[in-house]
Formats: C-alpha cells, structure tokens, sequence
C-alpha cells in the first residue's frame, strides 16, 4: 500500500517483478495470492505506461507456461482497454479460445474469429470451437461459417461410415468417433432461417 503513491511506483515493479522470478515463492504461494500480486505487477506496468516491459515479462519461457498468468495479464488488458495488447499476448501464449472470444465479443471482427478456427489443425479442438461459437458465426457470418463446417462435417460423416478420406493415426480416429456431426446439426438447427438442412444436402 505504501509504495502506490506514483513516485514510487517502479520500485514497486522491481519488487513484484522480482517475486515472480522467484520459483521458491511461486511454489509456496497460494495460485489467488499469485495472481493477486501478478494482477498488481501488470496493472502498475499499464498505469507506468511500461507496455514494452509488460510484453517483455509475458515473454518470458516460464510465465508463457503458466497459462493462469497469462490469463491474469489477459484480463487486465481487457479491463484497461489494451485490447491489442490482450490479442497479442492470447497469441504468444498459443490461447486460441482467449483470442476468438475478444474477436467476436469486443472487436466483432467474426470474420478474424473464422480464420482462427480455419487455422485449427486439431479436428477435435476445432469441432469444440464450433460447438461454443458456430450459433453466433453462423448468424453473423453465414457463408463463410458453412465453407469450414461443410469439411467438418463431411469427414466426421465419412469416418462414422467407416471410409475416412484421409490417414490417421489408430488413437486420433479413435477420438474423432466420438465426435458426432449431429451435435452441430442439432444446435445450427434451432436458430431462426437455419441453413443446415442445406448445408447436409450439400454433404450428403
């Protein structure tokens, strides 16, 4: 508390700075106090106007592989209105999730929301992204959210049948039996002027 006077703000900085290098004291930290004094650390990078040494710090190897903190510095980019900043650390971090929610529900940029998704090679993950985000992408980008469902859903079907196009390993075709295309079909179904029975046209 005594050091948030301004003047002594950056000493403040080498501080907190200084109790996230230190292993011992993460480890025996509880991750709430931890995020508290990560939360302070960033939040004094902003009010400093220190943003190079904020993305400095997300940098780092170990902080990139503590995805709580850099969720912690996502949040507070968004609260501060770094919304850039926020993108491009979800980026650094491999936090696709992060990234599409503050396309589409801050910068409404849908069609940059689809191109992450595209960009998926995981099938599994991608077919999660279109359970949580197809409904909205769907309404607001309709064709384009049928160009990368129509591959989606063709392949799911395909394997279903037992024909997959493709070659893949024994464990990833067995994780991608349990994904059923109808999940999609149902939730697309229920929205108002539904393209899905044309689009299973097109695929069947």
């Amino acid at each position: 508390q005594k050091f948030l006077d301004g003047s002594k703000l950056d000493v403040l900085i080498s501080y907190l700075d200084a109790l996230n290098k230190d292993v011992t004291f993460r480890k025996n930290t509880p991750p709430e106090e931890m995020k508290d004094y990560t939360a302070l650390l960033l939040n004094c990078y902003i009010k400093q106007k220190k943003i190079k040494e904020l993305e400095k710090f997300v940098e780092q190897k170990d902080i990139l592989e503590q995805p709580k903190v850099l969720e912690t510095a996502i949040e507070v980019c968004k609260n501060t209105k770094h919304i850039d900043l926020a993108l491009r650390i979800a980026a650094k971090g491999g936090m696709k999730d992060a990234q599409i929610q503050i396309l589409m529900d801050i910068q409404k940029k849908y069609t940059d929301a689809l191109k992450l998704i595209e960009s998926e090679k995981d099938k599994i993950k991608k077919f999660e992204m279109f359970m949580k985000y197809g409904a909205r992408l769907l309404e607001k980008e309709q064709k384009k959210t049928m160009d990368l469902l129509i591959p989606l859903i063709r392949t799911l079907i395909q394997i279903k049948n037992g024909n997959p196009s493709e070659d893949y390993k024994p464990e990833e075709l067995e994780q991608l039996k349990t994904l059923k295309y109808e999940q999609i079909v149902s939730i697309f179904s229920d929205e108002i002027n539904s393209p899905i029975e044309d689009l299973l046209n097109i695929i069947m």
